[in-house]
């Protein structure tokens, strides 16, 4: 009777146990497949699409997958767009229904197919951005080691943003944010396609000697391109003398952009860079858009309210109203903003849309400054030190993105690079977690195995923690440095990464900073208690002691 309850027992924990074997995720081995492009994705993307493929997969493996015109292999990535049919004779796999994402503008669809003994991950765009985008997220989805690439065997997942614009500044760095400056052309192209890789459709430059070769980038991943242009000063001056500052500014502006063969936008700031009176920079912006639309017809003409006063604002919106002017695309909303960006979507006419140029890279005396900020960060960080903030970002891009047609955040160089990827993910899906964001980011730019991405997912989220509070009882300072400290000895082989050196760099100065306070906090505790013994000992000596006490901060 024992044998039996036991031999029924095995059989019940067999019984038990079958059910997930067979319920374990296969993995799909891309690791020998070819890459199949449809000629139907238009040119310079077609060829784009191929060189990120094979490219970004050289960089996570020792593999180098190639690119093929027909079905022989096995195993196929075949990219192509949902209008087509067939590809190379192979019917394109489908569905029905009116509002899938692979359907909607930039959308896309991933899946994965066994046919004929074949193995095809489709990655299927709704047009030529959508395929960009999805092979983006089959970088973030697919897990990679030196010799192999996988992915889960009924992997199928179709997405489309959420915003129509997502737009990132690319501009030169100042003071202590100069990386930006010593980057090559493929120094930039290597961080744009980055950032496009996470849904970015629009890159935004100054008026510089890059701009064309950065135009030319963005006809490559077919992006839109941006230029940025401040307004004469014409705040002073009498009418005369108004028209011809402006006609000289707008003949200055038109012999920088005869060099570029695409520009899809240019926006003028109302304030922050130029002062002008609402009803000058609107007189000038119409000039400018007329010279601008005789080259490129198509591009879009933004200004932003930026320093405006009441009566200002009064007057934009009165005149949006009375002149409907058919060469404006909207308004963008940046820091010295008086009204909310809510209020100037329920003021401005709807036909104008709203962008978020929302300040990204600074940290004090700015449109979003850091909460509860310890003083001694301000005063050695000083304004545009590396600030990941990802979840305030996070809080306020959920507050102010229903109010807007989507964003190109203001940021010059790149100690907001994590801040840009938030944004821009927060832009594709503004319901995607934080966490998630982060180890987007981590496996993106660092390409590692999940347990490390979430590690360091962690530790970011770490690095704006250590900003909250007092610094010298903050111990997520303590325990970030620790954490960091670790994932510095386990990947040596980051040491040139230049993200994550930023990240080393701020996590070290934040310990380092609190070493320092709590050390000189107990030298002045010390020097205050020889000083509170003057009477005893006399003031002069008492000074005396104390400030060689406080002179030890220095060495």
């Amino acid at each position: 009777m024992k044998i039996i309850i036991k031999n029924g027992l095995i059989l019940l924990f067999i019984g038990l146990i079958t059910p997930c074997s067979s319920t374990a995720e296969k993995q799909l081995d891309l690791s020998n497949a070819a890459i199949l492009i449809s000629s139907a994705i238009k040119s310079p993307v077609r060829e784009t699409a191929g060189d990120i493929l094979v490219e970004e997969i050289s960089k996570r493996t020792s593999l180098q997958l190639n690119l093929s015109d027909n079905w022989n292999n096995k195993t196929i990535i075949a990219l192509t767009i949902t209008a087509e049919k067939e590809l190379c004779g192979e019917t394109i796999p489908t569905r029905s229904g009116d509002d899938l994402p692979e359907q909607k503008k930039e959308g896309y669809r991933i899946i994965h197919e066994s046919k004929n003994g074949k193995d095809i991950l489709w990655i299927i765009g709704a047009d030529a951005r959508g395929i960009l985008y999805g092979i983006g997220k089959f970088l973030q989805a697919a897990d990679f080691t030196k010799n192999n690439i996988a992915i889960n065997d009924r992997f199928d997942i179709s997405s489309a943003p959420e915003y129509e614009i997502r737009g990132l500044q690319f501009s030169k760095g100042i003071g202590n944010n100069p990386l930006a400056n010593q980057w090559d052309i493929k120094q930039y192209e290597t961080s744009m396609r980055n950032q496009v890789l996470l849904g970015m459709n629009a890159l935004e430059s100054g008026v510089d000697g890059e701009m064309t070769k950065k135009s030319e980038l963005c006809a490559k991943y077919d992006i839109d391109f941006c230029l940025f242009t401040g307004s004469p000063d014409l705040s002073f001056e009498g009418a005369d003398t108004k028209k011809i500052k402006s006609l000289k500014a707008i003949k200055s502006f038109e012999e920088q952009i005869q060099t570029l063969t695409k520009l899809d936008a240019v926006s003028v700031p109302g304030g922050d860079t130029g002062s002008n009176k609402p009803k000058d920079l609107i007189s000038y912006v119409k000039d400018l858009a007329a010279m601008v639309h005789k080259k490129f017809p198509n591009a879009e003409i933004w200004f932003s309210t930026q320093e405006f006063t009441e009566d200002g604002m009064q007057y934009t919106v009165d005149y949006l109203n009375e002149n409907k002017p058919e060469w404006l695309t909207g308004i963008f909303y940046g820091p010295h903003t008086l009204w909310s960006v809510r209020k100037h979507r329920e003021k401005i006419p709807k036909q104008f849309k709203i962008r978020l140029f929302s300040d990204i890279c600074h940290s004090f005396l700015c449109q979003y400054p850091v909460g509860n900020w310890d003083q001694t960060f301000a005063i050695t960080l000083g304004r545009q030190g590396t600030n990941p903030r990802p979840v305030a970002y996070t809080k306020i891009a959920k507050d102010t993105l229903p109010y807007s047609d989507g964003i190109l955040p203001h940021s010059t160089g790149v100690t907001d690079d994590v801040n840009k990827s938030v944004w821009m993910q927060l832009a594709w899906d503004s319901s995607t977690d934080v966490k998630k964001m982060m180890e987007s980011y981590a496996k993106l730019n660092f390409k590692l195995d999940e347990r490390n991405n979430k590690k360091i997912a962690q530790g970011i989220l770490g690095i704006e923690k250590n900003w909250d509070g007092p610094i010298g009882s903050n111990k997520e300072i303590d325990n970030t440095f620790k954490l960091w400290q670790e994932l510095e000895r386990a990947n040596p082989q980051l040491e040139s990464n230049w993200r994550w050196q930023q990240l080393l760099i701020r996590v070290y100065y934040d310990m380092y900073n609190k070493k320092k306070f709590l050390y000189e906090k107990r030298l002045e505790e010390e020097a205050n208690k020889i000083l509170a013994n003057a009477a005893r000992m006399g003031s002069y000596k008492a000074m005396e002691e104390a400030l060689l006490v406080l002179d030890k901060a220095e060495k």
